[in-house]
This record gives C-alpha cells, structure tokens and sequence, in this order.
C-alpha cells in the first residue's frame, strides 16, 4: 500500500533564502522555519530584515537565524552569504534564490538604469549565486542526501500576452533564469545538487496588491486562469518551495521548472 501523506521536515538542514525582507521571500523562511530549518536571511533594508528574523526566533525558539544585508546582484554578498552558512552552522544544504525586481516599462520606453537594475538583480543574482552556492552545498551533500537549489523564476517566462507589453524586460530576465537553471543542474548533478525554479504567476506580493489592490487583483486572477481562485498567497507559493526542496517528495525534479500560475499560462 502506497502512503500519500508526508510532512516536510528540514531539522537539521540550512536553509539560505534570499529577498527574504518581504513578501514570497519572508514566506518561505518562516515556512523552512516552522518545518525545523536553520536560516540565513537576506535582503538590502536592515529594519525589515530584522524584523523577520525577530518574529521567526519568537514563533520558533529552536531555530537559528542568520542575517546579512546585501545586494544579490553584487558576486561579494554571495560570497558573504555562503561564508555565512559555512561558518555559523557548518554547512548550507538548501537554497531559495528569491530576490529579484520587476520595472514595469514597455521597451520603447525602458532606461538604461531600468535594464542594468533587473539583470543585476534577476540575472546575475542567479549567476553568482550558483557560482558560489553549489560548492558550497556540495560539501554535505551525498548520492542519498541531495541539496537543492530553487530559482524563483516566473510564469510570464512561458507566455507572452497582449496587455503585459510593460513586462517585457522583466520576462526576459526570467527565461533567462529558466536556462540558467537548466545549466546549473548540469552542473549540480554530479555535486549531488538539484537546481530547479518555480515559476509563479499572479501572486499577492505587495507590488501587484500595491497596483491592484486585493480585491482588484483577486478579479484580475479570477479573470486570468483557468480555476477563479483568487491570486496566489505567499505562504501557497513557500509551500511549493519547500516541496521542491524536499528529496523525498521532489527527489527526481532537476533542471525544470515548476509552473504555478492557476493555468494561466493556458488560457
């Protein structure tokens, strides 16, 4: 008889999650958090970083958080994250490439400082990230406990569509994050590391609900996929994050990434 039912656990794991200040990133460390992870956070305002970290270590007294404020787009704060990891808790096993950015401006229109912004943040965030990430992991990692990267990528990767004419540099970084995935689990595999994404669509992050408001953008959702459930809340996504970086129930996913967008992408 085949058993359905299994509760992520990380006890004893290392969880690196990058833009996690707010929003999808804020998530998905207090989700590792309440499955038993050790954190090292990150994100460029000190305050709001703070304060995540302050609210995991109250909700969770046995868990340990890290912090370091940095810009992922510079190869330093990686640097800096993983030495983090190594030297606080001896190891890193699992990592969330979170931050990103998203200038909303049709290309006829985009600046220069707009362009150079989304590929520091979105590009080679993720560059720099596995540069330094995978060998990091790789020192524990083992043919039967294999670490994990996940790439926050996004479901406007997989289509393009009339209205999001403003997004068309933000999509662009993103397959570009799609592929970079693909290669990083080349060469993550014989590292014993997965590399995947997760490819998300119209979520409730304070940016749309800022554009949309709540129930503007519920509406926009409902209208937009296939199920009419509303936009996806950040504590829906983490926990997809968290069952691509579990290796009993996503062991075999590498290389791909993981459409969550209400089948949007179809419609």
């Amino acid at each position: 008889m085949y058993c359905c039912v299994h509760a992520a656990s990380f006890s004893g794991r290392v969880a690196l999650v990058t833009g996690a200040s707010f929003g999808i990133g804020a998530a998905a460390a207090r989700a590792f958090a309440a499955a038993g992870a050790n954190l090292v956070i990150n994100g460029r305002n000190a305050e709001r970083l703070e304060a995540v970290a302050t609210d995991i270590r109250k909700q969770h007294p046995g868990v340990q958080v890290a912090t370091l404020v940095g810009d992922v787009g510079k190869e330093e704060t990686h640097v800096q994250l993983v030495a983090l990891a190594l030297s606080k808790f001896g190891a890193l096993h699992i990592v969330f490439n979170n931050a990103g950015s998203a200038p909303a401006a049709p290309l006829l229109q985009v600046t220069s400082e707009q362009v150079d912004g989304v590929f520091d943040s979105n590009v080679k965030s993720i560059i720099y990230g596995l540069k330094h990430q995978l060998p990091a992991i790789a020192k524990s990692a083992s043919k039967d406990n294999w670490g994990v990267v996940v790439n926050n990528s996004s479901a406007i990767s997989q289509k393009v569509k009339q209205g999001y004419e403003a997004m068309g540099v933000y999509a662009a970084t993103k397959s570009a994050v799609d592929t970079l995935t693909k290669f990083g689990a080349l060469e993550g595999a014989p590292l014993h590391v997965r590399v995947l994404s997760i490819n998300v669509g119209l979520a409730a992050s304070d940016g749309v609900v800022a554009l949309f408001g709540a129930e503007g953008g519920n509406k926009f959702a409902d209208s937009a996929t296939l199920m009419s459930a509303g936009m996806i809340s950040m504590e829906e996504v983490a926990q997809t994050v968290l069952f691509l970086a579990d290796n009993k129930m996503a062991r075999f996913i590498t290389g791909s990434g993981l459409l969550v967008d209400a089948g949007a992408s179809i419609k």
